[in-house]
């Protein structure tokens, strides 16, 4: 596939995506676009898999590419499955005898992640390709894999999640293994395996459940095994706030806000919100746009057809079910009509609408997160995503996440609604058609029961080892109706939590609300009760970021209002690739990377971190930013200048500065960049004067990164974080 043949874009759409923050181009919930390989075979060496479910290697792309760097570009697949893979490798001078294998995340479903972040900064030059960029500096040819499946058609997969969850993976090392052999004359000595989201869940899959291909795993913003369900008391929560009162939330979590989360609650939305943090939620992120659990929906739905499909019925049939108990509670919310199709609309239709992006339907989904999920889908910008319908409900700003359900050539296909635009409803959901078939006139039908049905599913899937679940369990047992324990296609639950002697670290996120806080400390006690104290000395490791959520944010959606996401969130890709090279040097040298961040894990599963760099310790800096001398708000008259100091402070023994700037109005501009750094400083402090002139609200933020050894020429590794604090000018 030449650049030419990959996914057209505009610079526009790169700079979106790139802020969509890893939901289309990296690691977060939705599937990227993908490109199917022309039909063709080049020669490849003979590898017949020892895992009869897939036919024998081939190779439909072999070339030499120069841009960014020069590299080998492998491109293949197996017989007879639909499992393909992409590998980059370096020039032989570069080759240290290790090889890094990524994951996507979601439910996986391309094998160009990598090549599409190549073309991007090719054309466009706006985020560098830092996977592979980062495994060529380590040493190592980088793989990847479709993890056994095109895109959102899990037919390829045969109902197995093991096929999804790790014997694709371990057929595309190993043959990756006889391609590095034939051309460098020597296979790689070790291997690592990393992965975000659904991609995280499957690298311990991995390691779990084969040795011999991976030394050592770094899963990042990594769910435990209820993560999934936990997006049900996510969604309760999002539907029992509506727009109002998710606004009055976000502004009061948002820095310099009231800090009172249960402000002006009725006591329903009140204990659905509480019961959303002791299930770890993070306390210091708003609820608005919630792609996150949108995407999630759709999966449970799937997974539920085959794991539970008489839930849907049962709760709202039998005694012990909130739909059958108390149905009047549903009442506001209960959605189901019939209608016909109006129109059908492209992605390409959608950017000519000029939607308000303040716009939020009911659900908290705005253009926002629906264009980030239109951009997950792999049919391109000229198939229908989106329709509008002929009668519109009384209820239209309420049909978030509603089932549709088809006539005509589509009969009985069912997708999900995953936004509300005015009269637009864009849809997504598991499975090969979308909108293929459907034509103006057909008959649909709305129902809602199903997603309020999974408002409370979380109920029904309790898991008592897990504080988490503390809310729902008296002693040692669910005070619900329990479920047929979920079991997702994508991911392989319960861990074993047995890898041996092999190495873990999982970077996780503080403000995540794809992968919840808690989850990586879950996970370590789990460790801990499994493995012991020593094991997890020896062989575990959990570096917590701060103001990062579940993607990476490297650039901003043209036309959001302020305060934009570069100035709320960090990049965190260079920790992440810090962490994999330290991973490195503890395999194959001995050398013990780093301490965990000290973080306490709470009764109530809140994840709290000290307040300074010397006793947080992990991976990132620390920062602070006050404005006449107050930290988190400061008032002042328009035309009065404010004094801004900033201080910050690495690690003990993790690197120096290399640049610090300030962002005054929450634009993502940074005009004023700190001079003087010469990366042999391991504290920061700086002073800056701004004066605003007109009455309004801002968000100031000061932005630092940190480099290992103070290496002042490579961002590669880079350690970001920011402080914040709101402006009030009257």
């Amino acid at each position: 596939m030449t650049d030419e043949q990959s996914v057209r874009v505009t610079r526009r759409e790169v700079i979106s995506g790139a802020a969509a923050s890893g939901l289309v181009l990296g690691v977060g919930l939705a599937q990227p676009l993908f490109a199917e390989t022309a039909d063709k075979r080049l020669p490849a060496p003979d590898y017949v898999s020892d895992d009869k479910f897939f036919g024998k290697a081939f190779i439909d792309i072999d070339e030499w590419r120069d841009k960014p760097v020069r590299f080998r570009y492998v491109h293949g697949g197996f017989e007879g499955t639909d499992a393909r893979f992409s590998f980059y490798l370096p020039e032989k001078a570069q080759y240290k005898q290790r090889f890094f294998h990524t994951l996507q995340g979601g439910t996986g479903g391309s094998e160009n992640t990598v090549l599409d972040a190549i073309n991007a900064y090719n054309q466009f030059g706006v985020v560098a390709p830092q996977a592979l960029l980062a495994a060529f500096d380590c040493g190592g040819y980088l793989i990847e894999s479709n993890q056994g499946h095109f895109g959102d058609d899990l037919a390829g997969v045969k109902n197995d999640h093991t096929i999804l969850c790790y014997r694709t993976s371990v057929q595309t090392a190993k043959f990756a293994k006889q391609v590095a052999q034939q051309m460098y004359g020597a296979a790689p000595q070790h291997g690592y395996l990393y992965g975000g989201s659904g991609g995280a869940v499957r690298t311990i899959n991995c390691l779990e459940s084969v040795k011999g291909i991976w030394d050592a795993g770094v899963p990042f913003v990594c769910p435990h095994e209820s993560s999934g369900t936990f997006f049900s008391i996510q969604a309760n929560a999002v539907r029992l706030l509506g727009r109002d009162k998710l606004a009055m939330y976000n502004d009061a979590v948002e820095v310099g806000g009231s800090g009172n989360p249960f402000q002006g609650l009725d006591n329903e939305q009140a204990d659905a919100l509480k019961i959303l943090y002791k299930t770890g939620h993070s306390r210091r992120i708003g609820l608005d746009n919630p792609v996150e659990q949108v995407l999630v929906w759709s999966y449970a739905a799937w997974d539920a057809e085959t794991a539970d499909p008489t839930y849907w019925d049962d709760f709202w049939t039998k005694p012990g079910y909130l739909g059958h108990d108390s149905p009047r509670v549903f009442e506001k919310d209960r959605v189901q009509f019939k209608s016909r199709v109006k129109r059908l609309l492209t992605l390409n239709d959608l950017k000519d609408l000029k939607l308000d992006p303040n716009f939020v339907d009911e659900l908290g989904m705005g253009p926002q997160a629906a264009f980030r999920a239109a951009r997950a889908n792999p049919r391109g910008p000229n198939a229908p995503i989106a329709l509008v319908l002929e009668d519109r409900s009384d209820k239209q700003s309420r049909l978030g996440c509603s089932s549709v359900i088809f006539s005509g050539a589509a009969q009985g296909r069912e997708r999900f609604v995953f936004a509300v635009l005015g009269d637009v409803l864009l849809l997504g959901g598991n499975g090969k058609e979308l909108l293929e078939g459907v034509k103006v006139g057909d008959e649909i039908t709305i129902d809602n029961r199903k997603y309020l049905s999974f408002c409370y599913q979380w109920q029904h899937q309790v898991e008592p080892k897990f504080r988490e679940w503390a809310h729902s369990v008296v002693d040692g047992r669910a005070i619900y109706p329990q479920r047929p324990k979920m079991k997702r296609i994508t991911a392989m639950y319960p861990h074993s939590y047995d890898v041996g002697t092999r190495k873990i670290m999982i970077v996780e996120n503080l403000m995540d609300r794809g992968t919840w806080p808690s989850s990586a400390a879950s996970i370590q006690e789990q460790y801990k009760k499994v493995r012991g104290e020593q094991w997890l000395r020896d062989n575990f490791r959990i570096y917590y970021n701060d103001h990062a959520w579940h993607g990476t944010v490297t650039a901003d959606v043209p036309g959001i209002p302020a305060p934009v996401l570069t100035t709320k969130l960090i990049d965190y890709q260079g920790i992440l690739h810090r962490a994999l090279r330290d991973m490195v040097a503890w395999v194959e040298q001995g050398k013990a990377p780093p301490p965990s961040t000290h973080y306490e894990y709470t009764m109530d599963c809140d994840i709290q971190v000290p307040a300074t760099a010397e006793k947080r310790l992990g991976l990132q800096p620390v920062a602070t930013l006050a404005g006449n001398g107050k930290e988190n708000r400061v008032e002042v008259k328009a035309g009065q200048p404010v004094q801004f100091v900033t201080r910050a402070e690495v690690p003990p023994n993790m690197g120096m500065f290399v640049k610090a700037e300030i962002d005054f109005d929450g634009t993502g501009a940074y005009p004023y960049k700190h001079t003087g750094l010469d990366g042999k400083s391991s504290k920061l402090e700086f002073q800056t004067s701004h004066t605003y002139d007109k009455p309004g609200t801002y968000y100031a933020c000061a932005r630092v990164a940190s480099q290992p050894e103070g290496d002042t020429k490579s961002p590669l590794y880079n350690a970001i974080n920011l402080a914040r604090i709101r402006v009030v000018v009257t």
